[in-house]
């Protein structure tokens, strides 16, 4: 008979729970030394890790863009000569003309207002002029004679395409006329060489006459008329009244 009270395990209980109390303690030990392991792998990635270096410095602030340069007073007159008298010149080129004409005038010596007064007595400001005598362009050059001074100074030549190009034009005009001011020094007989032709205006003084064509004295008169009109003074290259 059973006593009140007592309490019974079944047979066999008490070796399970001895048999399962090793496991337990060996499972909670390898979960602690792989947390240890884990904590410690965290420990030295962050002891590896560089410190922060300085911080960059800051980039400078934009450079104020420069203005552009103001036109110059040759920029100024060619354009608004061109604004009245060259409409048939399209607009795109007035520029490249003006252009030309400064450097011309820097590197040459050569008024501006003078070519202009060439251009306007030549073509009247028509780039697709032509001449009975094949000159072209708007300071009417014979294309034998631009192809040479196009060869003689390295600039690109096609043909009568060339000449037909405002600025390409004026660009040889002005140092074909700069070279006939250069070979004679004075500028009436170096505008008649540029009309008449070196050759012919050489015999002219071979023979003791100084060659004065009208063609001069009408560019010398354009020429006054547009430094009459435009309020231009006129370099020392440039005659006098």
């Amino acid at each position: 008979m059973a006593r009140r009270g007592s309490t019974r395990r079944p047979a066999g209980s008490e070796g399970t729970v001895r048999s399962q109390a090793p496991g337990r303690s060996r499972v909670a030990r390898r979960r602690a030394a792989l947390a240890l392991a884990a904590l410690l792998t965290l420990s030295h990635a962050a002891c590896q890790t560089a410190a922060p270096g300085p911080l960059p410095a800051p980039e400078p602030p934009p450079a104020p863009r420069a203005e552009p340069a103001p036109p110059s007073r040759t920029t100024r007159l060619v354009s608004a000569i061109l604004a009245d008298h060259g409409a048939r010149i399209p607009a795109r080129e007035h520029g490249p003309v003006a252009a030309v004409l400064e450097r011309a005038e820097r590197a040459l010596g050569l008024d501006a207002l003078l070519v202009l007064a060439v251009i306007q007595h030549e073509s009247r400001f028509d780039p697709a002029a032509r001449s009975p005598r094949g000159s072209l362009g708007l300071m009417q050059l014979r294309p034998f004679v631009a192809a040479d001074v196009a060869t003689r100074h390295g600039l690109p030549w096609e043909g009568e395409r060339t000449l037909l190009e405002p600025a390409a034009n004026v660009q040889l005009g002005t140092l074909y006329l700069s070279e006939m001011l250069d070979l004679y020094g004075d500028l009436d007989v170096a505008l008649a060489a540029y009309n008449l032709g070196p050759t012919r205006v050489r015999r002219l003084l071979a023979r003791g006459q100084r060659p004065r064509p009208p063609y001069v004295e009408r560019v010398e008169a354009k020429l006054e008329a547009l430094a009459d009109r435009y309020g231009h003074h006129r370099s020392p290259g440039s005659p006098t009244p």
